[in-house]
């Protein structure tokens, strides 16, 4: 792009995207379209969207393949035609120049950037391919996360969205993954909470008191629970108590604990595959299900259930014909699978069906608080559980699991609106208040 002039500038076409599109890696993939189709211009994050510049270049084509191939975790609500003089590029066009060769860069964000603050969003497939390989270097860490993945709002301190912002920044990235973070053409541009075993936090395994045990806290976790015993597990908005789905008796003693004699318990199973030896899977369940948001759905419970069945359906979800289920949401509740099967090396297990099913519910009192940090969680839970699994990264915004269910036409109805969803605002189609 050197030697943008005047007459260059006269023929710049600005536009302004808005939706998702801050903080899911839309900037590599503007370039990465841009470059493919050999337009010239610019892109930055700017107040409550993208600003994206056309130089030259076939306009109509490009903007067809941003509505059409956007990654996973982006929305696309407009793109709204700016007009401006030439006199107002004129400094970002000598920036893109100064760039380098590069018909087509990303330049750094604008004063105003950073005011969309995106939701929390469930473990994403690369990251689970990472998490799986024993040669990489995030080999079984429970704190994976890129531009489409892991969370955004329950780590957020302030506006704008930046790592500064974050409870990550406690955490200052090292080498190698600052190189990931600056480059534009890998997956982690910008992806403000990523972190691996060497900057990133560390998981420890407590006894109810409080102590340090010694071993992988991922397999002691899962060793007490297969144990019956329950677990308090950190997640991305606050402590959930975690036991075995199938022994009504365990079950038994998480209500007596909690104090909760009746409400159901929501079930996390590894896949849609797994859940449906005990629910009966509509599509638009599945879709729900298998969503970026990965609510907890309320699907219809079969009824051609054996006893065993039966009488686990009876202590999660008493007198109930719909249970919650929900598949794992971070990299850190996958590992009690990963250490179920055996840790296996790749993703074909991730599709396979696997027998545990795990209660998954808010770690409180009922009526309580949810408990967000570990001070509040052994004054709460110690009388509760018989361990924590725990972590060092701080959660700024409590945040329970979302809830949905499913209509006949396949769209979803919200019950609990939380991780996932917020703070996302919602779109109303009247005019008036």
């Amino acid at each position: 792009m050197v030697g943008v002039d005047r007459k260059a500038l006269r023929r710049v076409r600005r536009f302004l995207i808005r939706g998702r599109v801050q903080g899911v890696g839309f900037r590599p993939f503007v370039a990465r379209i841009a470059q493919a189709l050999g337009v010239a211009g610019w892109v930055r994050n700017v107040g409550w969207g993208v600003e994206v510049a056309i130089i030259e270049g076939d306009v109509a084509r490009f903007l067809e393949r941003l509505r059409t191939e956007a990654p996973p975790a982006a929305r696309i609500d407009a793109i709204e035609v700016c007009s401006d003089p030439p006199e107002r590029f004129a400094e970002l066009g000598q920036r893109a120049a100064a760039d380098g060769n590069r018909r087509f860069v990303i330049l750094p964000n604008g004063a105003d950037h950073g005011l969309a603050l995106a939701p929390d969003r469930a473990v994403c497939r690369d990251c689970m391919a990472e998490l799986c390989d024993p040669h990489d270097r995030r080999w079984r860490y429970p704190f994976v996360a890129c531009t489409a993945c892991g969370p955004r709002y329950t780590v957020s301190t302030a506006l704008p969205y930046a790592r500064a912002a974050t409870t990550l920044v406690a955490f200052p990235l090292c080498p190698e993954c600052q190189r990931e973070f600056d480059n534009p053409a890998n997956r982690r541009f910008h992806a403000e909470t990523t972190a691996c075993p060497v900057c990133g936090p560390q998981l420890r395994f407590l006894d109810r008191s409080g102590q340090p045990v010694s071993g992988d806290p991922i397999a002691l976790a899962l060793a007490c629970v297969q144990a019956g015993g329950i677990v308090a597990l950190k997640g991305l908005g606050g402590f959930q108590l975690v036991c075995d789905a199938r022994a009504p008796e365990v079950v038994a003693t998480l209500r007596a604990r909690k104090r909760r004699p009746t409400k159901p318990f929501a079930v996390m199973g590894l896949n849609a595959v797994s859940l449906a030896e005990w629910v009966d899977w509509t599509e638009a369940d599945r879709r729900a299900f298998e969503s970026a948001e990965a609510p907890i759905v309320l699907a219809a419970i079969r009824r051609d259930l054996d006893g065993a069945a039966v009488a686990a359906l009876d202590a999660l979800a008493p007198g109930l014909a719909w249970l919650g289920v929900m598949r794992p949401t971070t990299p850190l509740h996958l590992l009690l699978w990963h250490e179920a099967c055996g840790r296996p090396v790749g993703t074909d297990w991730l599709d396979e069906p696997h027998p545990l099913f795990l209660v998954m519910t808010s770690g409180n009192r009922s009526g309580a608080p949810l408990a967000a940090d570990d001070g509040e969680a052994f004054a709460a839970l110690a009388d509760c559980v018989d361990g924590f699994l725990t972590h060092d990264r701080p959660i700024a915004q409590r945040a329970d699991d979302s809830v949905v269910r499913t209509r006949r036409d396949g769209n979803p109805i919200p019950i609990r609106r939380a991780r996932g969803f917020v703070p996302e605002p919602i779109t109303l189609r009247c005019q008036d208040p």
